[in-house]
């Protein structure tokens, strides 16, 4: 795989990690003592020596959350903190038989020190203290990280400018996908761009309506989405403008959600 880095300003870079079939991005933030790199990628690089490169401060690991392609590096690092409820993911994402499905990669040995952390820890590198906030939808664990002196925010695959992919294995109902989103736009006084994990880059908030509208017609009743073929099987994908709620017909109650 090959990768490029952007850097957003003096003490912020945007990995990519990417080949002919797929992209994910990666992020590293710095602060005065410490820094924090955000997800890593799917392993194919020699990701710890390109940080290496980047910033000579001791270098902490966050997932967004445990899907195989944002978690293949981790075994590159020490010790990554991934979000407790994320723990079977984590399980399914580093198995031989899921991996195997992906003949294409060579994947690292999966980390073995790791610090189980809530949804709602807020982390310092010096100077710049980071908030994490829970976004269960895409997985269980799935979480957003506020950077409020920037006014920007990392969303993961929470919210890109495609799909949202609540049709996985482990996936959440889509009327705690639109809970999450609900939780963004509680934030949204402080932040004026949101950096995802795929796809455009950045983002300006009005993303996040895009994202509850959709998902509030499908927990009202008021909308079904389209049948597709995916990956994993058969789904409904509901359109509003540039992106789709990906779901189960069995993961909605059709109760009206915030």
């Amino acid at each position: 795989m090959n990768y490029r880095v952007f850097e957003l300003d003096a003490h912020t870079w945007r990995i990519e990690e990417y080949d002919e079939t797929s992209s994910v991005y990666l992020y590293l933030l710095e602060g005065e003592q410490s820094a924090l790199l955000l997800d890593t990628g799917l392993g194919q690089i020699d990701l710890r020596k390109l940080v290496a490169g980047l910033t000579q401060l001791p270098v902490q690991v966050l997932n967004t959350h445990a899907h195989f392609d944002h978690i293949g590096g981790n075994g590159l690092f020490d010790r990554v903190m991934i979000p407790r409820a994320d723990q079977e993911m984590y399980r399914l994402h580093t198995s031989p038989e899921l991996l195997a499905q992906f003949p294409q990669y060579h994947f690292p040995a999966a980390c073995t020190r790791i610090a189980w952390i809530d949804g709602t820890d807020t982390i310092s590198l010096g100077r710049r203290t980071l908030e994490l906030i829970p976004t269960p939808g895409h997985t269980p664990g799935a979480i957003a990280l506020l950077d409020p002196d920037r006014r920007w925010i990392f969303t993961g695959d929470t919210c890109c400018r495609a799909d949202v992919l609540l049709n996985m294995e482990g996936s959440t109902t889509v009327e705690t996908y639109a809970e999450s989103i609900a939780r963004l736009q509680q934030y949204r006084p402080r932040f004026d761009l949101v950096w995802p994990s795929h796809h455009s880059v950045p983002l300006t908030p009005d993303i996040l309506d895009l994202f509850q509208q959709a998902a509030q017609q499908i927990c009202r009743g008021t909308a079904q989405g389209d049948r597709i073929q995916t990956l994993v099987g058969e789904a409904l994908a509901l359109q509003n403008g540039p992106i789709r709620v990906v779901y189960l017909a069995d993961r909605i109650s059709n109760q009206t959600s915030s």
